[in-house]
């Protein structure tokens, strides 16, 4: 397999990263950490956005080098580092010390097609929909829907 894969990632997070110090230069973000774990077990390390606006932003990126479905194995296997129960954790133990955080994962996957995934992951309602992570980027964005889950116990 090699490592492009991997240094494509790589350049994914660094395109990213970029963008988000141009917030940063324009005066809409206050600070950009990157590459930085918070404490043990963040999942949510590349970028950490404290905007003008005094919100916080935490963004995990995942890149793949092909076109693939985002799959329900993605959460369910720790390959891609977004085992659900691990992310969860991660959010709720960053939420205790910082409640006004969003946590966002930025993936080139395409949308899901599986049932199983689709029953519990759902699209955005534009009534709360946050946008595009990054300004003027097109993207679909989804939600983990926590009764679906209890209720389906995937």
């Amino acid at each position: 397999m090699g490592l492009r894969p991997t240094h494509l990632g790589y350049a994914y997070q660094d395109l990213l990263t970029a963008l988000r110090m141009v917030d940063l230069a324009v005066g809409r973000a206050r600070s950009v950490t990157v590459d930085t774990k918070m404490f043990v077990g963040d999942r949510f390390d590349d970028i950490t956005c404290e905007w003008g606006t005094g919100r916080r932003e935490r963004l995990q990126i995942k890149h793949t080098d092909h076109d693939r479905v985002l799959s329900a194995e993605s959460f369910i296997k720790d390959s891609r580092g977004l085992r659900l129960d691990l992310l969860f954790s991660s959010i709720d133990r960053d939420l205790t010390s910082q409640p006004a955080t969003s946590h966002r994962l930025v993936v080139r996957d395409t949308e899901p097609d599986e049932p199983d995934l689709m029953r519990v992951l759902q699209p955005v309602s534009s009534g709360i929909d946050p946008g595009p992570a990054l300004h003027g980027l097109g993207s679909k964005r989804f939600r983990f829907d926590a009764a679906a889950l209890r209720a389906h116990n995937p």
